[in-house]
């Protein structure tokens, strides 16, 4: 089974509902929120390796969710998923390494893109520890 844990960030709840299921199916621990804050609070209670983010949040927003994210997780991965074909990425977060280059764009036909950008995520996840490992040594 796959010890992989991932969180679904998005407001409509029938994607939430269909993200949780194709992750459950494919072996994933998965978590679910509707807003930013309420991810947060998910996040402090939970071991999170990869979230999917929706751009368009509630308050809050995907850009900032992933920033306030990966200052308090910097291990954590992301994925952004919006429905939106025009959106603005910021750079400070295209940036990071934890941030999947491909954006997911709604509705996602082939879910095994989620699976591929999950195993590139924690690919690098792993790398990063053993570098960081390396180095205390």
């Amino acid at each position: 089974m796959n010890t992989t844990t991932v969180l679904v960030v998005d407001d409509d709840e029938a994607v939430r509902t269909s993200l949780n299921v194709h992750f459950e199916d494919t072996g994933f621990s998965v978590f679910s929120a509707c807003s930013a804050e309420e991810s947060l609070s998910i996040m402090e209670e939970q071991l999170i390796d990869i979230a999917i983010v929706d751009l368009r949040l509630p308050v809050m927003n995907g850009m900032d969710l992933i920033r306030e994210a990966h200052s308090r997780w910097p291990g954590m991965g992301f994925i952004i998923h919006t429905g939106s074909v025009e959106f603005d990425l910021a750079e400070d977060v295209t940036a990071l390494p934890q941030v999947s280059d491909n954006i997911c764009i709604k509705p996602v036909v082939d879910m095994s893109v989620f699976s591929h950008e999950i195993h590139s995520l924690m690919i690098k996840k792993d790398i990063n520890y053993e570098q960081r490992d390396n180095l205390n040594d």
